[in-house]
């Protein structure tokens, strides 16, 4: 399914062992070139259901995909939808629309509770804290397929936003990013946070290491497809509504 490029970087069993985070990096680069697909999970607006998609991606499920294949150590959809179940929904359950995490900050903080990764952010050299109240989604509902479809969902919503600005937040700002990339590892999971009202992150991607440079690699809605881009520094600095990031650092999953 993923093509001679996969079965060439792990032809060797012994890459199957190594660290998680490069793991990551390693089906990550897999991906590189497959279009940008926007909405794919959005399709059935009135029953969720966990969608897996390899032919197009966006920058989340580019995330969740390359995390899930390091999880599973595989690229069989049956066994990528349980890990991509586990990581995308509140307390790895799917249990309609809202259990979805929707604001990364949140998923953050989820898969932080399940020991899917580690919040590196707070531990970063010039972070700081994140205060932000997440109502984008309850203040925007037609912008939401699910949200038209099924507007009861909105009071619960209303809480749930209102919980999850409630927790304690971190970001490393715009500024401090260059002097912490040699912290950064592959397969960090990288957030950028922006400044606008009711939202913490606008795009997400992760690190891969190549000749001593650690790339920004990302599904691009300007490229139209996975690309390894240059340094994240470098990338926050041609985004001007970018405002620094959050960092998550995958964790091995516990075996029986």
């Amino acid at each position: 399914m993923i093509g001679s490029v996969a079965a060439l970087l792990f032809l060797n069993p012994a890459r199957l062992e190594a660290p998680i985070g490069e793991r990551m990096a390693r089906y990550g680069l897999t991906l590189v070139g497959r279009p940008y697909v926007g909405k794919t999970l959005d399709q059935n607006p009135e029953c969720e259901v966990c969608t897996v998609r390899l032919d197009g991606l966006d920058c989340v499920t580019f995330m969740e995909v390359s995390l899930a294949m390091a999880r599973s150590r595989s690229t069989e959809v049956a066994k990528l939808k349980r890990e991509i179940a586990f990581t995308r929904y509140r307390g790895g359950k799917v249990n309609g629309y809202l259990s979805r995490l929707h604001y990364t900050s949140d998923w953050i903080a989820d898969n932080v509770a399940k020991k899917a990764v580690t919040n590196l952010t707070p531990n970063l050299p010039g972070a700081e804290r994140f205060y932000r109240r997440l109502d984008f989604m309850s203040t925007h509902p037609g912008s939401y397929p699910a949200l038209v479809a099924q507007p009861a969902l909105l009071p619960e919503l209303v809480q749930i936003e209102k919980s999850s600005s409630e927790k304690q937040m971190w970001f490393l700002p715009k500024a401090s990013v260059a002097a912490a990339e040699s912290r950064l590892r592959s397969g960090d999971i990288i957030a950028i946070t922006v400044g606008g009202q009711g939202i913490d992150c606008s795009h997400v991607g992760m690190i891969i290491e190549q000749g001593g440079v650690k790339h920004f690699v990302h599904a691009s809605s300007a490229a139209k497809k996975v690309i390894i881009d240059g340094t994240i520094s470098s990338y926050l600095n041609r985004i001007k509504s970018s405002t620094g990031i959050m960092v998550a650092r995958p964790l091995e999953k516990r075996r029986g």
